[in-house]
């Protein structure tokens, strides 16, 4: 183009030029055209390659922050694992040291869970405490071993009950022990027991009765019983219908203590009152 303009040529007269020839104007036209359509495509090119770059540099940026997203839920679900394996092992801590024994049987009364208590109260041996295993097979196997007075049928049928809407019953083993039992319905058909030991505590509570109501020395019903009983009595006589209270005394009974001493007398008492037993 600057040759172009630069400088005129003009043909000779002696040669013929052709009427299909292009003339420098159109000449110039084309080539500024050309020119203008590479510095087009230039410019195109330098546009894409800004929009390229970025489009790479938001990608990166997306990179990243999918990474530490990435990084950020892995961290959580770390926190969250070492949390929920922490409240497991709390929650196997706390099951394993109950002072009472626990089961947990699932809607078909298939077992779901127990603590190592649940085991030694009954005696129960590893094959039955497999996951799955029905509360029957149990029932049969604590029948079988003389542990259980009554049937297995009579156990499921009271299990039964006791599933539908929650209570206790009390349970009288064989080898003298007395359990009680705690049902309670659990979310979707499943139930849960408590097993309690209470052999200690209920012979406690009759040795506390015993003594309330008995003479230490002799065993016999001491004041306050006799009392209960007289009162018990007169409501349920009739009219017509007569009750009668004997009355027997130890004669010089106040002179062997002070002559012999109390320990000697308290011999008199346990015989008289081995004596009235008797008869």
């Amino acid at each position: 183009f600057t040759a172009m303009a630069a400088a005129s040529i003009y043909p000779s007269k002696a040669m013929t030029v052709p009427s299909s020839s292009v003339d420098s104007s159109t000449l110039a036209i084309v080539i500024i055209a050309g020119v203008m359509l590479i510095f087009g495509a230039g410019f195109g090119v330098i546009h894409f390659e800004r929009r390229l770059a970025r489009a790479k540099f938001a990608e990166g940026q997306e990179r990243a922050a999918l990474a530490d997203e990435i990084l950020l839920g892995a961290l959580e679900r770390e926190a969250l694992t070492a949390r929920l394996e922490r409240e497991a092992s709390i929650s196997r801590a706390a099951l394993e040291n109950m002072a009472q024994g626990l089961s947990m049987f699932d809607e078909h009364n298939r077992l779901v869970r127990f603590n190592r208590k649940y085991a030694e109260l009954y005696g129960i041996p590893e094959h039955l405490l497999s996951p799955g295993t029905a509360v029957s097979e149990i029932l049969h196997y604590l029948v079988g071993v003389g542990l259980f007075p009554q049937t297995a049928e009579f156990y499921a049928e009271l299990l039964g009950a006791l599933v539908e809407e929650g209570g206790r019953h009390e349970i009288e083993l064989r080898d003298g022990r007395i359990l009680v039992l705690y049902v309670q319905p659990a979310p979707v058909g499943a139930w849960v027991a408590t097993h309690e030991d209470v052999t200690e505590a209920r012979r406690t509570a009759d040795r506390i009765n015993y003594l309330a109501q008995h003479d230490t020395l002799t065993g016999l019903p001491n004041r306050s019983a006799f009392a209960d009983s007289l009162s018990a009595a007169a409501e349920e006589a009739r009219e017509g219908c007569g009750l009668a209270v004997l009355t027997i005394d130890l004669d010089r009974f106040k002179e062997v203590n002070d002559t012999l001493g109390h320990p000697f007398g308290d011999r008199i008492l346990e015989q008289a009152a081995a004596r009235l037993r008797e008869i």
